[in-house]
């Protein structure tokens, strides 16, 4: 081989060289123009309770409870990923039974519920508006749900209206005609729901969001469920009152480790 024909040979090897760093390189700039954020959201949830009873009455109740948590999130150029951890803590609807027609009414009154942990895996996409300052995000998410109530004794609830403790213990019985009894119970451990949701807010100097964000969860299976007894001096009517989905209301902060471009 000649000199030239080796000179001719670097050369293309270099070419091929620097468009290999300059691939990379443009890479890495695209990598460092996204990259990782920490983020905080507190808020609330309603949860709706569905009642049937042997009588054919359905009654529907929403109940308010808090949820707060953080999350920790990837974006690559308008996508996101994100997994977090939250606390819920969930509240339940009392409701006023009357025996005379066998109907249910709403009431302001609420109980504690259970309370769980929520750990999500989210993906999102950002439009941008108004030079960049202003997004809207939808999202979908798939959550695992893990209960701190459940136990091998899954019954959380014992309450009711004109009822007494049986012999000192939390099982509770009627004190007479006009009574009902609940008795409540966690499902699972561990539930699965999958969450879309969209939210709305602005961007300080790209580096930091505030955000307002409503979503809904779909569980695969009941996360609560009670069995209810009415006793009446006419007759005993069974119910039954379960709780599957929930409407999320929440405020959020977003910061970015790198300069949003």
């Amino acid at each position: 081989m000649s000199l030239l024909e080796k000179i001719n040979l670097r050369k293309t090897d270099m070419k091929k060289l620097l468009l290999i760093a300059t691939t990379v390189l443009i890479s890495i700039t695209g990598i460092a123009q996204n990259g990782f954020y920490l983020g905080y959201e507190n808020g609330f949830f309603s949860e709706r309770y569905d009642y049937v009873n042997s009588k054919a009455k359905i009654f529907s109740q929403s109940s308010i409870g808090e949820i707060l948590g953080g999350y920790f999130g990837f974006k690559y150029d308008t996508y996101t990923i994100e997994t977090g951890f939250y606390g819920l803590f969930s509240s339940i609807p009392l409701n006023k039974y009357d025996y005379s027609n066998f109907s249910t009414e709403k009431t302001l009154s609420f109980t504690s519920g259970q309370e769980s942990w929520l750990i999500p895996l989210r993906f999102g996409k950002e439009f941008l508006m108004v030079q960049d300052k202003l997004f809207i995000k939808p999202e979908i998410g798939f959550n695992v749900t893990i209960s701190r109530d459940y136990s091998e004794n899954p019954l959380i609830v014992g309450a009711g209206e004109n009822i007494t403790p049986y012999s000192g213990s939390n099982y509770f019985v009627p004190s007479g005609s006009d009574s009902t009894r609940i008795d409540g119970y966690v499902s699972s451990k561990v539930n699965f729901s999958i969450e879309p949701a969209i939210s709305f807010g602005y961007r300080f100097k790209k580096k930091a969001d505030i955000y307002l964000k409503c979503s809904y969860i779909a569980s695969f299976n009941p996360t609560y469920y009670e069995t209810i007894t009415h006793y009446s001096e006419t007759e005993t009517v069974h119910a039954t009152r379960s709780v599957s989905n929930a409407i999320l209301y929440q405020i959020g902060l977003r910061y970015y480790f790198a300069k949003r471009e």
